[in-house]
């Protein structure tokens, strides 16, 4: 292994990665993952970068809202009407048509980068900071998201960037079963990161571009 290459966390990994991604003039305009990277100081860069997120919190995760108590989230959600809850399509998995109900509160964020600080005093710059829930249909089970956005966001619009994950987990997936990325049989750095960087330049490719015509 290189020299400079040091120990990182996952969220360490995630912020090199996005600030570096930016930096190239990659268009994206928002981050989303798991409670893994619902860390403040990550969701502060990320939000110094212009990026809106949504990111899985445990139900357990504490927020503030716009009177300035502090509630777990799932008491929060707890607080939302029957009628308020929606019901959205959120895609088709190995069971049929994923369905769930979707609720969200107003939050107060805490993620002000300190160049912003200025602007958050004066009430300007803020976005939007809500709490989404997601209801499985039938289960009833409960997934919680802290999202923020640079303006005015739909929930609507927060459902689809939280339904993204799933699709970098199914990229894994493809990548794993389609062209071996967790099939590396080696020793030494080199060979493990050129196999890796393979196996993942092959799955970005189109199966039909392997094709013979007839």
């Amino acid at each position: 292994m290189p020299e400079e290459i040091v120990f990182a966390t996952k969220p360490q990994q995630a912020l090199a990665m996005v600030t570096g991604a930016v930096a190239t003039g990659t268009g994206a305009r928002w981050f989303a993952g798991d409670e893994v990277y619902c860390g403040r100081e990550l969701r502060r860069v990320i939000r110094s970068l212009g990026l809106g997120y949504a990111v899985g919190i445990a139900a357990t995760y504490q927020v503030t809202d716009g009177s300035g108590r502090r509630w777990e989230a799932r008491k929060l959600i707890n607080k939302v009407r029957p009628e308020q809850w929606m019901r959205r399509q959120t895609g088709h998995g190995t069971k049929g048509t994923r369905e769930y109900d979707r609720a969200w509160r107003d939050v107060r964020p805490d993620d002000t980068p300190d160049e912003h600080e200025h602007e958050h005093a004066a009430g300007a710059g803020a976005g939007t900071s809500v709490l989404v829930a997601r209801r499985h249909r039938y289960t009833s089970e409960v997934s919680y998201f802290r999202c923020r956005a640079p303006g005015d966001v739909s929930l609507g619009a927060l459902v689809e960037v939280i339904s993204r994950r799933w699709r970098i987990e199914e990229t894994f997936q493809l990548g794993k079963g389609f062209t071996g990325l967790d099939q590396a049989q080696v020793t030494c750095w080199n060979s493990w990161m050129r196999w890796s960087l393979f196996s993942l330049i092959a799955a970005a490719v189109p199966r039909s571009h392997g094709r013979r015509g007839p």
